[in-house]
């Protein structure tokens, strides 16, 4: 094992750890929270959902939009792959996932307003 590997491997044993306090902290103080991963689930199947395919140089993209209780979700998929995750309010970003950039935080909680 190399250098870059241990380190890849410390910095997802953090992000798991961190993912699992935060859960912890929550369910223990009742914050309402989702991970990117739940919210990938949940949008899809609410039945306010809009669907969208998009077909980009022969490859198939998923967009759905959704805006329920005063919060609105955005989500790209290729396939079952979350490429982006948006969710806000008007006045707040809750959520702003790439999966470019935020691969390790694909199952932290997220607190809900």
């Amino acid at each position: 094992m190399n250098i870059n590997q241990m380190m890849d491997q410390t910095k997802k044993t953090f992000s798991q750890a961190v993912a699992y306090v935060k859960e912890k902290t929550f369910e223990l103080t009742g914050t309402p929270a989702a991970s990117v991963s739940e919210l990938a689930a949940f949008i899809p199947t609410h039945h306010d959902t809009r669907k969208a395919t998009k077909t980009f140089l022969g490859m198939n993209f998923t967009l759905y939009e959704l805006e329920t209780m005063g919060i609105r979700y955005y989500l790209e998929m290729k396939g079952p792959r979350i490429l982006q995750l948006d969710a806000n309010t008007m006045d707040h970003n809750i959520v702003s996932y790439r999966s470019y950039r935020d691969q390790h935080t694909l199952h932290t909680p997220i607190r809900f307003p």
